[in-house]
């Protein structure tokens, strides 16, 4: 009687051992239930618009890295600024004007730093020192320091872009 006590016993634990290890099993990265949270998490990401510093840094490579042979410096900036501020960096255009300029102009952005003040909820506002080098300029870097101002417009969008200094080193 003793020794069917002792068997139960042992036979009850091991089944209180396998509920436990499939209870972990389910609840682990890898179980079932994880992988439907995981798919549901990473659309919403998809959905999440980009950051003010995601919007500059991305601004920045357009605008600072260009062969005028294929496009001008702001073609595809206006996706991150407002009209407003897309109309004030295009030069004004002649009606005789070619697509692209006769002289070559090549630029590639080096390095940018971004500094942020929020102003008020959906303002911010950003002072940006760009290091970047143009053709012509040979070894040297040109460092310019930008003001810009953010506003939440169908997400971050530049609505004021000032140059406040340009120095070549």
């Amino acid at each position: 009687m003793r020794r069917k006590k002792i068997v139960l016993m042992f036979i009850m634990m091991l089944s209180l051992l396998a509920c436990m290890a499939a209870a972990l099993l389910i609840g682990m990265p890898g179980g079932q239930v994880q992988k439907e949270d995981i798919g549901i998490k990473a659309e919403e990401r998809k959905e999440v618009e980009p950051s003010a510093e995601e919007t500059v840094r991305k601004f920045a490579e357009v605008l600072y890295t260009y062969d005028t042979s294929k496009r001008m410096f702001y073609e595809g900036a206006k996706e991150y600024m407002t009209q407003e501020a897309y109309e004030s960096i295009v030069p004004m255009s002649g009606e005789a004007e070619e697509e692209y300029p006769a002289n070559r102009m090549v630029s590639e952005l080096m390095e940018l730093t971004c500094y942020f003040r929020t102003v008020e909820k959906g303002h911010v506002e950003s002072i940006a020192v760009v290091w970047y080098r143009l053709s012509g300029s040979g070894n040297f870097g040109i460092r310019q320091i930008v003001e810009l101002s953010l506003v939440q417009e169908n997400g971050w969008k530049i609505d004021r872009c000032t140059v406040l200094d340009t120095m070549e080193q």
